[in-house]
């Protein structure tokens, strides 16, 4: 954890963020809200997040900063309980046998 904030105090916010790492992870959703409305200059009470799944294969260095620097992030290291994600298909499946936690792909946040 230390390593990952010391990142972020050096260079600002990651695009990427990790958030298991996170005790209150809705307090950072809601800081996101709050750099976009600055960002683009609109009302907060306005402002609805909504997601994307697996975006991150599609994403290229160059189209990442400039989402960035709108006020747009990944949210990445989620876990699914009882079932998983299918990459091919995009859709939730049921667990594989013995298997109760399982990795989910990177969600594209958007404000």
């Amino acid at each position: 954890k230390y390593s990952y904030f010391s990142e972020w105090i050096k260079n600002g916010l990651a695009f990427r963020i990790f958030m298991p790492i996170f005790a209150k992870p809705d307090l950072l959703l809601t800081v996101i809200l709050q750099n976009f409305a600055r960002i683009h200059r609109v009302s907060f009470s306005d402002l609805k997040l909504t997601t994307r799944v697996d975006v991150k294969s599609r994403l290229e260095d160059s189209v990442t900063k400039d989402l960035m620097t709108q006020g747009y992030y990944v949210m990445s290291g989620l876990t699914l309980e009882n079932c998983h994600w299918d990459k091919d298909n995009f859709v939730l499946c049921d667990s594989e046998m013995k298997s109760r936690f399982s990795k989910f792909t990177d969600v594209f946040l958007i404000p």
